[in-house]
C-alpha cells in the first residue's frame, strides 16, 4: 500500500500525527533547520484542504456574475490590413537560450488526433443537453490507482475571493509509466454545473468555489481529481517576474481590434506584465484570438516556466521563488505526495509531456458565446492521456 492510500480515509489522531511528522521531520532532516522552517511556513501559507461535503451544494448561490467579455463572440483572424509593425523593443533582453529549445514546445497539436471521436450534432442548447445528459447520469468518477489527477485553476479575482476561472487545466501523471499530460478545458465550455444547471465551465468556481469546480470537472470527464492548484492572475504575473521573465518563440503577429500591435512574431523575452497580456489577449484583428488562442499561449508560457524552474533554479532559488508567489497560490497537495513521487517528478521528460486542448465548436444562445464539447468526446480524450 503506498503513502497516498495510507493517508486516505478518516482523519484519526494517528494519521494526523503521521502527517505532522512528515511536514516537520522530513524537511528538517533533509535540508537543515533554516530551510526546514521555511518549507513549513510555505506549506502553512499555501495549503488549503477542501471540504468535500460542500461539493453537492454551491457555496456562493447569491454570487452576481459580472459582465463577461467572452459573452460576445470574438472576431478572429480578420483579413483587414494591419498597421505598420512596431519596433521590437524586447529583442535586446532575450536570453541566450537555444532557439531549437524554444521551438520545441509540444502544445501545437489537436486533442482529437488519432482518436475516434463522435461528430458534433444538435442545433441548440436543448439538443446538447439531451445528448449529454445520459453521460452525466452514468458518471461514477472512480479513482484511478495508476494516475494522479490535479486540477489547475487560474482565477480572474483575488485568490481568496469568489470569481470565475480564467483558465482550467487537468494535469495527469501516470505513476507506473511516469508519463505526464496537460489537458486544457476552454472556460466557455457548455457544461453541467451541479446545483446550477448548464453554464460555462469557468463559472463553476464563481458559484461554488474550488469544491464545485472540482465536482463539475469530475462529472464532465468521469474521473476522480486527487488534488487542486489555484492561482490568481496577479500571482501569474508575479511568478513570471520572480523567474526573471521568460523567453518565447511567438508564432504569429498579434494585433488588437483597435489596430494596436501587441506582439510581432519571433523570439521575445517577456516580463510578467507582457506575459499576462500575451496569455489573456482574446479579441484580435490579426493572430489567433478567442479562447483557444488564449489557451495555446497559456500552455506555452506555463511549459516554459516549468522547464526554467527545474533546469535553472537551485533548491534555495526554487524555495525563494515559491515563497515570493505563495500569497497567490492555494493547494491541497501535501508533503506525502511530493515525498513519494519526488524521484519520478525529477525524471520527467518535459519534451514528452502530452499537451492538449479539448476540441469543439463555438455557438451562441441569447447572444451569449459558448463552446460545444460533447461529453463523450471529452472522456475519450482524457482516457487516452498518460496511458
Amino acid at each position: 500500500m503506498n503513502l497516498k492510500n495510507k493517508l486516505e480515509g478518516p482523519w484519526t489522531k494517528k494519521k494526523i500525527l503521521v502527517l505532522l511528522s512528515l511536514i516537520l521531520i522530513i524537511p528538517l532532516a533533509a535540508y537543515g533547520i533554516t530551510t526546514g522552517v521555511r518549507l513549513f511556513r510555505l506549506y502553512h501559507t499555501v495549503h488549503e484542504p477542501l471540504d468535500e461535503e460542500q461539493a453537492a451544494e454551491p457555496v456562493n448561490r447569491d454570487y452576481q456574475m459580472p459582465d463577461d467579455p467572452s459573452d460576445e463572440p470574438p472576431d478572429e483572424n480578420s483579413e483587414t490590413d494591419s498597421p505598420d509593425p512596431i519596433e521590437d523593443d524586447t529583442a535586446d533582453n532575450a536570453s541566450e537560450e537555444d532557439p531549437e529549445e524554444l521551438e520545441g514546445f509540444p502544445g501545437y497539436q489537436n486533442a482529437d488526433e488519432e482518436l475516434d471521436l463522435v461528430p458534433i450534432t444538435g442545433k441548440n442548447i436543448w439538443d446538447f443537453q439531451e445528448i449529454d445528459r445520459p453521460f452525466y447520469v452514468a458518471a461514477t468518477a472512480a479513482e484511478s490507482p495508476d494516475h494522479i489527477n490535479i486540477l489547475l485553476l487560474g482565477l480572474d479575482e483575488d485568490i481568496d475571493e469568489p470569481g470565475r476561472s480564467d483558465s482550467m487545466m487537468l494535469m495527469r501523471f501516470n505513476i507506473e509509466t511516469e508519463e505526464a499530460a496537460i489537458l486544457s478545458i476552454p472556460r466557455d465550455t457548455y457544461i453541467h454545473i451541479p446545483g446550477q444547471g448548464y453554464d460555462k465551465a469557468g463559472h463553476a468556481t464563481a458559484y461554488g468555489g474550488t469544491v464545485l469546480a472540482k465536482k463539475t470537472i469530475e462529472n464532465f470527464l468521469d474521473i476522480s481529481i486527487d488534488h487542486y492548484l489555484r492561482v490568481d492572475m496577479s500571482g501569474f504575473e508575479n511568478s513570471v517576474d520572480a523567474l526573471g521573465g521568460v523567453t518565447l518563440e511567438i508564432p504569429e503577429r498579434m494585433v488588437q481590434e483597435d489596430g494596436k500591435v501587441l506582439f510581432e512574431a519571433g523570439r521575445k523575452h517577456l516580463d510578467g506584465e507582457d506575459a499576462l497580456v500575451y496569455t489573456r489577449a482574446r479579441s484580435l484583428k490579426e493572430g489567433t484570438g478567442g479562447d483557444l488562442g488564449r489557451i495555446r499561449r497559456q500552455q506555452q508560457v506555463i511549459f516554459k516556466m516549468l522547464r526554467k524552474i527545474r533546469s535553472e533554479l537551485s533548491m534555495h532559488e526554487a524555495l525563494s521563488f515559491m515563497e515570493e508567489i505563495s500569497p497567490y497560490i492555494r493547494t491541497d497537495i501535501g508533503p506525502g505526495l511530493i515525498v513519494e513521487h519526488w524521484g519520478a517528478f525529477n525524471r520527467l521528460d518535459f519534451q514528452a509531456i502530452d499537451i492538449r486542448t479539448l476540441p469543439g465548436e463555438s455557438f451562441t444562445h441569447e447572444h451569449i458565446y459558448y463552446f460545444r464539447v460533447p461529453v463523450e468526446n471529452a472522456r475519450i480524450i482524457v482516457d487516452s492521456l498518460a496511458n
